[in-house]
């Protein structure tokens, strides 16, 4: 949740570059700044996403929170959803996959972006390619996550890296080295330092404790 929660950060500054500023609009508008408007539309993606999540998850648990703690569905909800409890089980699946599928490369912008940048580096011909190398890149990476699910990797397992590495990441490592970049530029002297320094290290530490956790919980439980 707190992965997906942060997975479209990549996106705000495409939205705000978008908004129009108030001293370039036809018409009148009633935010003074820009700063507002972005605040308000955030407010209330935040607010909408919310409402969807606490009622899908809500549900989720009534319907299918006792069937969870059973050894064959191992925690995996997709392996909960039968018939017996829902006769639409199959196309739900379906639905959710095809999803998944086509989401994941819209999610993974940041990583596709530094993809074809690296491709471009090492292939000048790339930049020439259009659209044809955005959708062999999309494939490149949903090839590689589809591969690695099919290892039989547990999605407990699998979230739960996934949480421990971009998580502290996005949360910890991340702020703290953007922080310190903009202290050093605007020359604040030592103590955001420390504070960035501080957050770097706590994130690191709080990533290497956590994903050792998961991978020795994994491996006892096989």
């Amino acid at each position: 949740v707190i992965f997906f929660a942060f997975v479209c950060h990549m996106n705000v500054p495409l939205l705000y570059g978008e908004l129009r500023r108030a001293s370039k609009q036809e018409r009148p508008s009633k935010w003074k700044q820009k700063k507002g408007k972005m605040m308000c539309a955030v407010h209330c993606a935040i607010g909408y996403c919310a409402v969807l999540y606490i009622a899908v998850s809500v549900s989720g648990y009534i319907l299918f929170g006792d069937a969870l703690s059973l050894p064959e569905n191992a925690g995996n909800i997709l392996n909960a959803i039968h018939t017996s409890h829902l006769s639409i089980a199959p196309y739900v699946k379906l639905v959710y996959a095809i999803l998944l599928a086509l989401s994941f490369p819209c999610m993974s912008y940041s990583g596709r972006a530094a993809l074809h940048r690296l491709m471009s580096t090492c292939c000048a011909c790339v930049d020439t390619m259009g659209d044809k190398i955005r959708f062999l890149e999309a494939f490149i990476i949903v090839g590689s996550t589809t591969g690695l699910a099919m290892t039989g990797l547990s999605v407990a397992v699998a979230f739960g890296l996934t949480g421990s590495i971009t998580c502290t990441a996005i949360m910890y490592i991340f702020p703290g080295s953007f922080h310190l970049i903009a202290s050093k530029k605007q020359k604040r002297g030592c103590a955001p330092n420390v504070l960035s320094w501080g957050a770097i290290i706590l994130g690191f530490a709080v990533m290497g404790a956590s994903t050792a956790a998961i991978l020795i919980s994994a491996g006892t439980s096989n």
